[in-house]
């Protein structure tokens, strides 16, 4: 993300959605200059062992060359001491270094935080139900800048047929959750344009075949739109 648009995290309350076992994108958002940080899932997954092992074992160095195009170096190095001379990760000292884990949390209901400027997610838009989709993004349509990528294969079946799914007549909510909720790219689009100015930052597709019918349901424009499988957009008011 930070190649193509540089540092969004940068003196912003920023917001992850889905931020999983380790936390790691928070942890980068604090390094690199993030005001405030919320990390949220729909189900409570963050493992703070796992935080501690992945902080501890990491290449300090490393990090701080990775980040330094974004961040000054020095920064960088005393922030990353800072993280590797804690010796039990809590969610006291999460809140401590600026980040909040909340869940569960259901954005489809609710926008629980009133002043997040950022929101960025990874593979989380293709697991929110299609019936579920236009609430999710009116909940997020008062955040002035986000950033989301989107997987829009079969999470079920990546390897071998990753666009078998778009011909199941029969997609239940479960298997949308579960394996992608088949919405292709310039559909996104669309729905992410209502309520923000929509650049695609990237849009890679998979040489693969695909299937010769496709379920009804499936909207589409082209072959490219139905062989696209990451997307990743950048949104501004």
């Amino acid at each position: 993300m930070m190649h193509y648009t540089g540092n969004l995290f940068k003196d912003s309350v920023c917001l992850e959605m889905g931020s999983g076992w380790v936390l790691s994108h928070a942890v980068v958002a604090y390094l690199l200059g993030a005001k405030k940080i919320y990390a949220s899932d729909y189900f409570p997954l963050a493992d703070f062992a796992a935080l501690k092992i992945s902080i501890s074992k990491s290449d300090a160095a490393l990090i701080r060359d990775i980040l330094a195009p974004y961040e000054d170096h020095e920064i960088l190095r005393e922030k990353v001491e800072q993280l590797r001379a804690i010796s039990r990760w809590n969610s006291e000292e999460l809140e401590h270094i600026g980040i909040t884990y909340t869940a569960p949390v259901d954005f489809v209901r609710e926008m629980p935080f009133d002043d997040v400027d950022f929101i960025y997610s990874l593979s989380v838009l293709e697991h929110i139900p299609c019936d579920s989709v236009t609430a999710l993004l009116r909940q997020l349509s008062g955040i002035p800048t986000q950033f989301h990528f989107i997987h829009l294969e079969d999470h079920a079946d990546l390897a071998n047929e990753p666009f078998e799914f778009l011909t199941f007549s029969h997609y239940p909510k479960q298997l949308q959750l579960e394996r992608g909720n088949r919405i292709r790219a310039s559909q996104w689009i669309e729905l992410l344009s209502k309520y923000h100015t929509v650049e695609v930052v990237h849009a890679w597709k998979r040489n693969m075949p695909i299937p010769d019918s496709l379920a009804s349901e499936i909207e589409f424009v082209d072959e490219d739109d139905i062989r696209t499988s990451h997307l990743g957009l950048l949104l501004r008011q």
